[in-house]
């Protein structure tokens, strides 16, 4: 809350400052984790997955998700063996495409 010149307390609501991923939750999991990330404005998000050799074996496309600071996408990786992963979010925004990585741990 922030005091107006009015004297009287106002919300301020902002907007994000710039795309940044904040992980995946739960990490290490056995079936589904959910990736949070926040953007600055409307995007076309897109995540790639890849095995420790860098090969990609999962991609999950092109999904339009507002602006916001809580925006996420579910990653089912029940085809997966376990192991160690990177994962790329990719958001195509207006101005610019941003990316970002992260790592996850699948276990059986």
């Amino acid at each position: 809350m922030e005091v107006a010149a009015s004297g009287r307390e106002v919300e301020l609501t902002k907007r994000p400052g710039g795309f940044a991923l904040r992980g995946n939750y739960p990490n290490p999991f056995k079936r589904t984790t959910t990736l949070a990330f926040v953007l600055p404005e409307a995007a076309t998000v897109s995540v790639d997955v890849y095995d420790i050799l860098g090969g990609r074996v999962m991609h999950i496309g092109d999904k339009r998700l507002a602006a916001g600071t809580g925006r996420s996408m579910q990653l089912d990786a029940s085809t997966l063996a376990s192991g160690s992963y990177v994962y790329r979010v990719t958001a195509t925004m207006t101005s610019v495409t941003q990316t970002a990585t992260g790592q996850l741990v699948i276990t059986r």
